[in-house]
């Protein structure tokens, strides 16, 4: 089951591009705005058109999504709503 610290893992394992961001001083700890910071990733897959990056963005949601902590769930639920 994916915590909040090791669904942060596979995140960046899956957009090592993340990783600067996810680990920010301002972020670091703080589940809610690093999964804000892979929203931003969706978003911007959509804007620009990126199939193959959106076709990864929502295999990972879906991976932590079946499988998640309760928290996690709730991040995710925060920015699939935007």
């Amino acid at each position: 089951m994916y915590d909040k610290d090791t669904s942060i893992q596979y995140i960046e394992s899956q957009f090592p591009v993340l990783s600067e961001d996810l680990h920010d001083e301002i972020v670091k700890g703080l589940l809610h705005l690093q999964v804000g910071e892979f929203s931003r990733l969706a978003q911007e897959s959509i804007d620009s058109g990126n199939k193959d990056s959106w076709s990864k963005v929502t295999d990972t949601f879906i991976t932590l999504w079946k499988n998640c902590a309760p928290e996690v769930t709730n991040a995710l639920n925060v920015y699939s709503d935007n």
